[in-house]
């Protein structure tokens, strides 16, 4: 695999600088799988000590 084609692997996964990754893993499929260093990844709502809200859909009854 050339450079280049693994440049455009990472920017299809949203990685624009090849100093974010930690370990990169060629698959046997020929994709990336990609595990960013600790300070590119994203937070989640436990690392924002946030609680999740409900979220009700509205439902429309038949007539």
């Amino acid at each position: 695999m050339v450079v280049n084609q693994v440049l455009r692997i990472l920017r299809q996964n949203q990685v624009f600088s090849v100093r974010e990754v930690k370990y990169g893993i060629l698959e046997a499929n020929g994709q990336i799988s990609i595990l960013l260093q600790s300070k590119y990844q994203k937070p989640d709502m436990e690392d924002l000590s946030l609680l999740e809200s409900p979220v009700y859909l509205p439902i429309r009854e038949n007539p």
